[in-house]
């Protein structure tokens, strides 16, 4: 044999080397696909007996015992029926099964996010499949951020703003004051191939929720999802909200006079001392023993203010 014949012949081997590969990978798929049954028998039966916890306990919550229900969902039984019909038809699934019922999938998510409870802890509790469960969670938290925000989290006007400054005057002798702002570190378990990331000072991983309220305690402003280990002033800087007011592109209401000052003072947000003191962002003195007293009434007024924080 020539050379050309050797090297046709290796050719070919290579050929059906990867020939051979592919279908030992399609194997390997097909086997990982086997599934037993199309849903396990347990599941099957609680179409007909009410999906376990959901007929004999939600139910009976909502039907009997506003209390254990507010504790179930946080919410009360008003306020559960006026955010379902809001979100009803969004839950609806269409399958060729028979498909589980939207109230049920909103309870779920609630009853998660109420109490952080694992989400086999879930799949035992509505006797549904876990794999059902990991995707109606994200699912349905995706439709309340879709229905809800553009509802409750709209964006103050200049008009809100002088309200919002009012009641932080009203109940906090705290002038000219838009929000207090905070961030907090939600936990989280190390995402695969992170590294330091998500590791804050706190030691442990998480995510920062960070947002602004009221007065009265109501958000005004939220945003959620950067790293752990960023600090709450680079946060602030690179969000919608600090951006849009180091850019002017906010219109705030017009400084005014604070009671017993014939200096007028711009409307300010508060915060801790993590953040930076900006024309628009009011923090407090550094903390030392040699803080004048006027200093120290002043840091009171913001940290009061700023306590508003404690919805977290």
């Amino acid at each position: 044999m020539d050379n050309e014949n050797y090297a046709e012949i290796g050719l070919l081997l290579v050929e059906l080397t990867q020939v051979f590969i592919e279908l030992e990978e399609y194997l390997d798929r097909k086997r990982k696909k086997f599934r037993r049954w199309w849903s396990k028998p347990l599941i099957r039966q609680n179409y007909l007996s009410g999906y376990g916890g959901y007929a004999m306990v939600f139910r009976y919550f909502q039907l009997n015992d506003e209390e254990q229900f507010i504790h179930f969902t946080r919410m009360n039984v008003q306020t559960y029926n006026y955010v379902y019909d809001l979100i009803r038809d969004r839950l609806v699934k269409r399958s060729r099964r028979t498909h589980l019922p939207p109230e049920l999938r909103f309870s779920l998510t609630l009853n998660y996010l109420a109490h952080a409870d694992s989400i086999r802890k879930q799949e035992y509790f509505y006797s549904i499949g876990l794999s059902t469960v990991k995707q109606i969670i994200p699912e349905v938290c995706a439709v309340l951020c879709e229905v809800l925000v553009p509802l409750f989290l709209q964006f103050p006007s200049t008009q809100q703003f002088e309200v919002i400054a009012s009641d932080f005057m009203q109940d906090l002798y705290f002038p000219n004051c838009i929000g207090a702002i905070d961030g907090r570190h939600c936990r989280i378990d190390k995402p695969p191939g992170s590294g330091s990331l998500f590791f804050n000072y706190k030691h442990f991983y998480s995510i920062v929720l960070m947002a602004s309220c009221d007065s009265k305690q109501r958000f005004t402003w939220a945003t959620v999802g950067d790293y752990g280990s960023c600090n709450d002033a680079g946060i602030f800087a690179e969000s919608d909200l600090g951006q849009a007011l180091s850019q002017n592109q906010i219109q705030l209401p017009p400084s005014q006079l604070p009671p017993n000052s014939e200096v007028r003072s711009p409307y300010v947000l508060i915060g801790d001392g993590g953040f930076p003191l900006k024309p628009y962002l009011m923090k407090p003195f550094l903390r030392n023993n040699n803080l004048p007293m006027p200093h120290r009434v002043f840091n009171y007024r913001l940290t009061t203010g700023n306590n508003r924080n404690n919805y977290f």
